[in-house]
């Protein structure tokens, strides 16, 4: 290559070929999905059948704080952190391997679960006191206390419309919120 000759890459020689089939083919590269390692490997001790970790990208750490939330896996992942510490990815691999019991061991993640009506309350009072969320919460809680949040809800019947209740997501407990609020 000279100093001024020009170096392409396949997708630019497909391209300047004008050859439909290469351009086609340079663009499929970008559709392939990369493979996912670690659920790659939980699958493989879970259901017990081995295979080559020589050539994937090994993280310990993942797999151990995986298997820590099972009851089952507790003692194994604990005696793993006293005694493993210098084992190499072969090494850790066969020891979860064989100590793991089988099974499968996925779990969902939870998720935080808001209660409609308080997050209702909460924007009224921030609407009503022009204050931020952490103050309506605090002065919620305080009118909680007291026995006043009883007239403070009196006081924000009004102010429930159809654009306030659009800090709820789903519309069946729109719905149910909006009957709800009429007993106030």
């Amino acid at each position: 290559m000279g100093l001024f000759e020009d170096d392409y890459n396949e997708h630019e020689l497909a391209w300047m070929s004008g050859d439909e089939d290469k351009i086609k083919a340079a663009a499929d590269l970008f559709k392939e999905s990369p493979e996912n390692v670690f659920f790659m490997i939980v699958k493989s001790i879970d259901s017990k059948k081995k295979i080559d970790i020589s050539t994937l990208d090994y993280n310990a750490y993942m797999l151990e704080q995986h298997y820590s939330h099972f009851p089952e896996c507790i003692t194994s992942i604990y005696r793993l952190n006293i005694l493993g510490k210098e084992f190499t990815a072969q090494q850790h691999y066969n020891y979860l391997f064989e100590s793991i019991p089988q099974g499968n061991k996925f779990r969902k993640a939870s998720k935080l679960q808001d209660n409609n009506l308080d997050t209702l309350i909460n924007s009224l009072i921030m609407k009503l006191y022009c204050m931020n969320n952490n103050d309506a919460l605090m002065y919620r809680d305080i009118l909680d206390a007291n026995g006043k949040l009883p007239l403070l809800l009196k006081k924000l019947k009004p102010l429930v419309t159809d654009s306030s209740l659009s800090c709820i997501k789903n519309v069946k407990d729109r719905k149910a919120i909006k009957a709800e609020t009429l007993k106030w």
